[in-house]
């Protein structure tokens, strides 16, 4: 897989994702969709196993150290880890599932956006959750954030949908490498 490639494509990703949250929002109730998480899903679908875990870590912080963090006495911090982690495991469950997936639907991509997201989205809940345990000063509430990331993933589900006819076409940037030989259609 080409480095280059997968480093500019997330960072159009990123930007657009800085870009039109707020225009994607549904109103005041924060549930927007990732546009990232597409993206490493369709990495996932696609590349090799550790080329695949290496671009979740990647995207991850990038999407940790850009959405900010509130702290009760208010202010902001942005802690390095919990989405690295959670699209890590959702790179993860995706390479495992791959095999039994039709790689070149765009359905396809817009289903496993919406497990892949909220993998993700619950890893990364229950991380900052613990660390609130532990009397840290991020001001996290559990609750309303649940039912918000169960609701953006589902929407991140639909952009996934709509982000794979971009990148199917242009899936040859990417320089995937197919791991399987040819295929014998009779027996030796």
């Amino acid at each position: 897989m080409s480095r280059l490639a997968f480093g500019l494509i997330l960072w159009v990703a990123l930007g657009l994702e800085l870009g039109l949250r707020p225009a994607l929002a549904l109103g005041p109730t924060g549930i927007a969709p990732s546009i990232v998480i597409p993206l490493v899903v369709f990495v996932a679908m696609h590349a090799p196993g550790m080329a695949a875990a290496w671009a979740a870590v990647a995207a991850g912080l990038l999407l940790d150290l850009t959405f900010p963090i509130g702290l009760e006495g208010g202010g902001e911090v942005r802690v390095p880890g919990p989405m690295a982690i959670g699209l890590l495991l959702a790179a993860a469950a995706t390479t495992s599932i791959r095999g039994m997936l039709i790689k070149h639907n765009p359905l396809t991509v817009a289903a496993v956006s919406v497990v892949a997201a909220l993998i993700a989205w619950l890893t990364a809940w229950a991380l900052l959750g613990v660390r609130g345990l532990y009397g840290d000063p991020i001001s996290f509430s559990a609750g309303p954030e649940f039912g918000r990331r169960i609701l953006s993933s589902l929407y991140t589900g639909v952009v996934g949908g709509i982000e794979a006819l971009v990148l199917f076409p242009i899936a040859g940037v990417f320089g995937f490498q197919s791991s399987a030989g040819p295929r014998r259609m009779v027996p030796r």
